[in-house]
């Protein structure tokens, strides 16, 4: 099976990031032919209000082929009791491409295999990069490469978790290094232990407001980009709007 599920939904695209989708009616497994999504949605809005968007999501098997291709038409669109039928046009299919990072997709403990797409919680030093789009904790020992946390989510490291981002790259160990925690608009909370051979940045600002969020009760390391010796290389935190 290529595609396993399909859902629609409902999303605000906001100046500094995205609301949390909504699913619009229910998620259909198993898709097969033509398909009909009914549900609710409030779409009123006023000028000068953020976009708003309706889009269709493919969950698409770990063990698919990569190159094979997928797509999907919109036939009608019924709102109330008017039914209105889509400019017809070229609908370009999606090609499926091989992994390119690791993603969550629930909130939940790092090494849950149920917080991640495809059930693998990542570790190592010279893994794929990793987007965090839900509230993470660590709670064990894990070894990752560069780190983004979205708006408003969370990467939590708790009391017995260590968390390291890349590896010292001395000798022939080399490519470990360079890592980046980036949440510009997200949040860490370090609770354990810490470690970047790299760099972090947090916080950010967007009109009169302020987002990102540090909070260190325990241990904070980084070692710039050898990851060899405290302060080697290039290395550092960056709180927005003020560097450090």
């Amino acid at each position: 099976m290529l595609v396993i599920r399909i859902h629609v939904h409902f999303q605000i695209i906001q100046g500094v990031g995205e609301s949390d989708p909504i699913l619009f009616g229910a998620a259909i497994t198993n898709p097969n032919g033509q398909l009909v999504f009914n549900g609710s949605q409030s779409i009123e809005g006023q000028s000068g209000e953020y976009k708003k968007y309706f889009y269709l999501v493919y969950d698409v098997d770990c063990n698919a082929i990569v190159g094979n291709q997928i797509n999907g038409e919109v036939e009608s669109i019924t709102i109330s009791s008017d039914t209105y039928i889509p400019f017809e046009a070229v609908n370009t299919s999606n090609t499926i491409d091989a992994q390119i990072e690791y993603s969550t997709i629930a909130d939940g403990l790092w090494s849950n295999a149920n917080t991640w797409y495809c059930g693998v919680p990542p570790n190592g030093p010279d893994i794929l990069p990793i987007t965090i789009n839900h509230i993470v904790s660590v709670d064990d020992a894990r070894q990752c490469g560069k780190i983004n946390v979205n708006y408003l989510k969370s990467l939590i490291v708790n009391t017995n978790g260590i968390l390291t981002l890349g590896q010292s790259s001395a000798g022939t160990a080399t490519g470990h290094s360079n890592k980046y925690l980036w949440a510009q608009w997200g949040n860490i909370y370090i609770y354990g232990t810490l470690n970047v051979n790299g760099g972090i940045s947090v916080g950010g600002k967007y009109g009169s407001n302020y987002y990102g969020q540090l909070n260190i009760e325990g241990n904070l390391n980084i070692d710039g980009n050898d990851g060899t010796q405290s302060g080697s290389g290039f290395g550092g935190i960056t709180i927005k709007p003020i560097t450090y």
